[in-house]
């Protein structure tokens, strides 16, 4: 039990996280198994407790996170296009990106608006959504790639101030 101002973020965070496991059923498979393990490691030591348990959620609240489209109130404050409202009109993958090269960092896996929905503010929406999260958990770099032909999405990109870094080559290898 939590007792704490209505307006703490922590608060909405964890309400968050309570309805995403309600939803997933593994996550509360693996939530519960790593608690348990943590009471067995950690009897006396809340400290211990805490530090064991806190890495399967940080990593359960990236998946909940990573699956996010976009918070439906960040959008609705925003105002959202005509004819959004209970359809699937785009969607945005985001995931935080820890490097030891750089700083801490949120990552656009993807983001992509039906044709339909196209230049109506969704996509800028998504953007803002993706930014405000990053900010709320202390992130301040986003990055993004973009296929070096999409000159259309590299207009709507440096729109809100994306910059250009460079150009490189992606390499993959199937096994």
């Amino acid at each position: 039990m939590n007792l704490c101002p209505e307006d703490l973020p922590e608060l909405k965070r964890n309400l968050t996280f309570r309805d995403y496991l309600r939803e997933h059923s593994q996550a509360v498979e693996e939530y519960s198994r790593i608690k348990l393990e943590a009471a067995k490691l950690f009897p006396h030591h809340l400290g211990g407790y805490i530090n064991h348990e806190s890495q399967v959620i940080e990593k359960l609240d990236l998946k909940r996170e990573a699956a996010c489209v976009a918070e439906v109130e960040t959008l609705t404050r925003q105002g959202l296009p005509q004819g959004v409202n209970n359809q699937l009109a785009g969607f945005m993958h985001i995931e935080r990106y820890d490097v030891l090269y750089l700083e801490n960092m949120a990552n656009i896996l993807g983001l992509a608006m039906k044709k339909d929905f196209s230049k109506q503010g969704l996509g800028k929406a998504f953007l803002l959504a993706a930014e405000n999260w990053a900010q709320e958990n202390g992130i301040r770099l986003m990055r993004l790639n973009s296929g070096i032909n999409r000159t259309n999405a590299h207009v709507f990109y440096e729109h809100p101030g994306y910059v250009s870094e460079k150009e490189q080559k992606r390499f993959v290898k199937k096994f």
